[in-house]
């Protein structure tokens, strides 16, 4: 099971609507995935239309087998680790405990073999949550908000991904890309980011951009992912673009 960990502290940077278009981008494509709601918001829940419930948090803890905090989404292939408010007080639960940065990769050891991939929707802080995220994930994507990113929280997750490999043995978690969101180029707040992003982290960028349009937007205000809600749209496209970078563009 290829596992993806979607990671920006920075509120709004659009990580919640990667991993869920991601997720079912992924799914459609004819891939077995599992989206994974580490977010006590339970935003990404809501958007494959399911409601919020403990079971992000009961897998945390092992209250649960893995199997058994399972459920469907409207995607075919598609299944969801559901989260809710009871995650923060599993977080708190946790933390200290020894090894608790390794509860989520050994929870989720058990499910690899029925899923092709894993989107782990984290949530907005670098807290237990995110980094038992992370060691969990082989790889990190970091959407960036293009005209409003706070480069200096930016250069600060890059560093800690790479504490987490250093430290949490035998993690092997890498930084897959930085992903441009809310792309635009026609005000100068975004021309003047665009050159800085272009110029700072080139080595780290994706291929693919996110565009902002008017489908992601509606998509998220009617909690679904886009796919769903405007399938032909060019949001749609732009995340199956992303979901055959995510494979190598590989065939699913």
């Amino acid at each position: 099971m290829k596992t993806f960990a979607i990671v920006n502290q920075q509120p709004g940077s659009g990580k919640t609507t990667t991993a869920v278009n991601l997720a079912a981008a992924l799914a459609s494509a004819g891939g077995k995935t599992l989206l994974v709601d580490l977010d006590p918001a339970a935003v990404a829940t809501r958007a494959v239309g399911r409601q919020a419930a403990c079971a992000a948090s009961h897998l945390i803890t092992a209250e649960a087998e893995p199997a058994d905090t399972l459920v469907e989404t409207h995607t075919p292939g598609l299944k969801l680790i559901p989260a809710g408010r009871s995650l923060a007080a599993a977080e708190y639960h946790v933390t200290g405990l020894p090894g608790s940065q390794f509860m989520l990769a050994e929870q989720l050891t058990g499910l690899a073999g029925e899923f092709d991939f894993c989107a782990i929707d984290c949530p907005p802080t670098l807290g237990p949550l995110t980094i038992n995220a992370m060691v969990a994930a082989e790889q990190v994507v970091i959407p960036i908000p293009h005209a409003d990113t706070d480069f200096h929280a930016l250069d600060a997750l890059i560093d800690i991904v790479h504490t987490v490999k250093t430290r949490f043995s035998p993690c092997t978690v890498r930084i897959r890309g930085l992903l441009r969101v809310c792309f635009e180029n026609k005000t100068q707040p975004g021309k003047a980011a665009q050159r800085k992003i272009a110029r700072d982290y080139k080595p780290l960028l994706l291929n693919t951009i996110i565009h902002k349009t008017p489908a992601l937007a509606d998509a998220a205000g009617h909690a679904v992912c886009v796919l769903e809600h405007s399938p032909r749209s060019k949001g749609a496209a732009e995340y199956k673009a992303l979901a055959r970078e995510m494979t190598d563009g590989n065939e699913l």
